[in-house]
């Protein structure tokens, strides 16, 4: 899945990176042009597996100043707030 991501967003982005936080937490796309960060998990049913997707991308949003981000899964859909902003967790073919 995440390289049908990865291929998505290159269509629609000419630069596509890996983001590494200062914390060493990974976020798996990260759009520099748009300030847009994208995580990919097939499934986050698992409340440990939530939790490290969404602990990476709140780290890499406050260290870019952004206050919105995504998580791609295969079917989940929710919206996760706290104080570093939001993060919408879609359905890959919805929101990548």
């Amino acid at each position: 899945m995440e390289n049908l991501v990865f291929l998505n967003l290159k269509k629609q982005y000419e630069e596509v990176f890996f983001y590494k936080t200062l914390q060493n937490l990974e976020v798996d796309f990260y759009i520099p042009a748009r300030k847009l960060l994208y995580q990919v998990s097939h499934d986050i049913t698992n409340e440990k597996t939530k939790e490290r997707e969404v602990r990476s991308l709140f780290a890499a949003m406050q260290e870019i100043n952004v206050k919105e981000s995504f998580l791609l899964t295969t079917g989940e859909e929710t919206i996760i707030k706290n104080q570093a902003g939001t993060v919408y967790v879609l359905p890959a073919w919805k929101g990548g």
